[in-house]
C-alpha cells in the first residue's frame, strides 16, 4: 500500500492530466463529427444570424430538460432553418437533439408563446424521415425569428 502511496504523491498530476486531455479529446473528435453537417454553409446567404440563444427538444424527457442554455446559434439562409452550437458542445448538443438543417419546405409551423422570463418559439418540423419533431428556442428576438420563418414558409408554399 505504501507503494501505491508514493506512486501518486509522485504522479498524480500527470495523472489527472492525461484524464483531462483524453476527455477533451474525445470533446473534440466526437464535436467535429457531430458538425459536419454544417461544413457546406454559404454565410454570404444568410438572412439572419444570432449566437447565444437558449433552447431545448421535445422529444423526449431528457432533451427537454437538457436543452442548451446560451450556447446555440440560430442561422437562417435564403433556404433553411440552421440549429448549432461550438465545437466543444456539439457532442452533447447532438445527443440532446439541438444540431438541425430544417428546409424551409419541412417547416410545418412556429408559434410564439409568454414564459415567465422570456417568451419561447415553438418550431415543428418533419425531419429527413418524415417524422414531425418540434424544438423551443428561446431568442432576444423571437418575434423576429418568428416573423422571417412564417415569411419563408409563405413563399415556400407559393413557389
Amino acid at each position: 500500500m505504501e507503494g501505491f502511496a508514493d506512486f501518486m504523491d509522485n504522479y498524480f498530476v500527470y495523472i489527472w492530466l492525461t484524464v483531462i486531455t483524453v476527455i477533451i479529446s474525445i470533446f473534440i473528435v466526437k464535436g467535429k463529427k457531430a458538425i459536419q453537417i454544417f461544413s457546406d454553409i454559404d454565410k454570404t446567404k444568410l438572412i439572419y444570424a444570432e449566437k447565444f440563444a437558449s433552447g431545448y427538444s421535445t422529444k423526449s424527457l431528457r432533451t427537454k430538460y437538457g436543452g442548451a442554455s446560451k450556447t446555440l446559434h440560430i442561422m437562417i439562409s435564403d433556404k433553411e432553418l440552421i440549429i448549432k452550437t461550438y465545437l466543444f458542445g456539439a457532442h452533447i448538443a447532438k445527443m440532446h437533439d439541438m444540431l438541425h438543417r430544417i428546409p424551409f419546405e419541412n417547416l410545418i409551423s412556429t408559434e410564439l408563446k409568454k414564459g415567465r422570463l422570456f417568451s419561447k418559439l415553438f418550431v415543428r418540423f418533419k425531419n429527413e424521415k418524415g417524422n414531425q419533431k418540434e424544438i423551443v428556442l428561446m431568442s432576444n428576438n423571437n418575434k423576429e425569428i418568428k416573423e422571417i420563418l412564417d415569411n419563408c414558409m409563405k413563399q415556400q408554399k407559393s413557389n
